[in-house]
């Protein structure tokens, strides 16, 4: 046991968060680690590995002193495994604090248990997010892979989660994108209580979360839930969603449906703008009741949050700010109670 290093590890599904926690706590924490890890999970298998090996033979066969089998310690095979690899981490990471993010699903996931026994001081930050919106981001940005193996991945490490996660309980956190997204204030407090984060680091945080949605060419997804039937999936593909995918789902307290759950928090409006001339005629305007919609070429109507939000907001991307451009907008209220 190593109880003078304090790693954090960040776990989860790909497309799920992960590397927006590794950018806040790296730039507003100045907690040092690579941007990807990846190695972890090579100890689980090791592990699991050297459990199966020894699970092929008898007991009778174990238990004969006349084999050289027997007479190995598997507890102690094991733990030098262990140390070979916590070894490693402390050269290449040092003492203290520091973190490891790797999306790598199950195998990393299960490795967590034997990483706290290790470092006793660990913290563990579990990204989860919706199966839709996981799998539509994780087609979007990869599109290799068959629809399927995406579903299998996504239920495989929700439901390592929920084997472990008891284990680590007081040393970790769920954080959902959900939250990240619009919820940026009640994701950075969860990360600061967990890691006893004190001054401007937890607020930091909390603007790194916002600001990271100003990179974002479209509407932030998981503002807003989308449907099943909204996803442009085959027939196919949608029933293996509901068969591989549904139970995790319903585990989380997930549903297929649109717009699953409240929004709690002001929802802001990103809007692409491919050129600073004429903005408002190039906008992305999407059509949803809950946003704003587009009445003509050039006016777009917005509704207003609920009484006691903050204001509704349009965050207008890529308007080049220098040289001389041009913007206008005209406002005008179309509420009579509206100030």
């Amino acid at each position: 046991m190593f109880p003078d290093v304090e790693p954090i590890f960040i776990v989860g599904c790909v497309r799920s968060g992960t590397s927006a926690v590794v950018g806040a706590l790296k730039n507003a924490g100045h907690i040092r680690g690579y941007y990807e890890g990846g190695a972890i999970p090579l100890l689980h298998r090791l592990l699991k590995e050297t459990e199966r090996f020894f699970q092929s033979f008898s007991d009778e066969y174990l238990s004969n002193e006349k084999h050289y089998i027997a007479n190995l310690d598997r507890r102690a095979i094991e733990t030098d495994l262990i140390n070979v690899f916590t070894g490693q981490l402390i050269e290449m990471m040092g003492r203290g604090r520091w973190l490891d993010k790797t999306p790598e699903g199950p195998a990393m996931i299960r490795a967590c248990p034997t990483l706290l026994k290790a470092f006793p001081k660990a913290k563990f930050i579990f990204c989860k997010r919706r199966a839709i919106e996981n799998i539509l981001s994780r087609q979007r940005k990869f599109g290799t892979e068959p629809f399927e193996v995406y579903c299998l991945n996504w239920a495989a490490t929700m439901s390592a989660w929920l084997e472990v996660r008891n284990q680590l309980r007081g040393a970790s956190i769920e954080l959902d994108q959900r939250d990240m997204a619009v919820q940026p204030e009640r994701a950075a407090c969860a990360i600061r209580k967990l890691l006893d984060l004190r001054g401007e680091v937890g607020r930091d945080i909390e603007r790194i979360f916002s600001s990271n949605r100003f990179q974002q060419t479209r509407a932030v997804q998981d503002a807003i839930y989308i449907g099943l039937d909204e996803t442009g999936w085959s027939k196919n593909d949608r029933q293996i969603f509901l068969d591989v995918c549904m139970p995790m789902m319903q585990e989380y307290g997930y549903s297929a449906k649109a717009d699953d759950g409240p929004v709690t928090t002001p929802i802001q409006l990103f809007v692409p703008v491919p050129a600073a001339a004429n903005v408002i005629r190039k906008c992305h305007v999407i059509d949803e009741p809950w946003g704003f919609k587009k009445v003509s070429e050039e006016t777009m109507q917005l509704h207003p949050n609920e009484g006691g939000k903050p204001a509704a907001e349009i965050r207008y991307l890529a308007v080049k700010l220098s040289g001389h451009q041009a913007f206008r907008a005209s406002l005008s209220l179309g509420h009579g109670r509206a100030h």
